[in-house]
């Protein structure tokens, strides 16, 4: 994850100051042993991704991951959600706003 976060961002853009905002959204790959319908209903979020690990644990190991490299520490971070999605292929999509006006 971090190395991740360094390679989407530009060195003078990384690190977030104050109160910042995490948005993850966490895609599972569908089964290839899954019947159309089944598959349909994952694609088109019908069919809930109720798979482990828990949205918490995802957040935590996110967080903890770019602690110090996106902010200072993650007790900057007042507002944070987690999804859990199907896709084609599994990936994670993180993203950081500073809440600073």
């Amino acid at each position: 994850m971090r190395a991740a976060y360094l390679n989407a961002t530009k060195p003078g853009e990384r690190m977030h100051e104050g109160a910042v905002t995490v948005e993850v959204t966490a895609y599972y790959p569908i089964s290839k042993s899954w019947s159309k319908a089944k598959k349909k209903a994952a694609l088109d979020g019908t069919l809930a991704a109720v798979v482990k690990p828990d949205c918490d644990n995802i957040l935590k190991a996110i967080t903890d991951a770019i602690n110090g490299i996106a902010y200072k520490d993650d007790a900057q971070i007042v507002c944070a959600t987690v999804a859990k999605r199907y896709a084609e292929c599994g990936h994670t999509v993180v993203r950081i706003e500073s809440e600073d006006v």
